[in-house]
């Protein structure tokens, strides 16, 4: 996707081609990854000044450890 003159990677179209039944499926399992969680909190911290960053670390030590984690776009 090209916004301006900087080119961007979607997301939501990367999981619509790899499952166009079910793209949000894509993204949770993803998003529940601890990787991706360390990824993800990371850029949140740099970039979002509102960002809850000892909400994330509960989460990353009481929750991302187990099978039990799922985290989704609007946690």
């Amino acid at each position: 996707m090209l916004v301006g003159n900087v080119n961007y990677i979607s997301l939501t179209d990367l999981a619509k081609y790899a499952n166009p039944e079910d793209p949000s499926g894509v993204i949770r399992n993803w998003m529940s990854s601890k990787n991706s969680f360390d990824f993800y909190s990371l850029w949140e911290e740099i970039n979002n000044e509102n960002f809850n960053s000892v909400e994330s670390h509960r989460i990353k030590i009481n929750e991302v450890p187990y099978n039990r984690f799922t985290m989704t776009p609007n946690r």
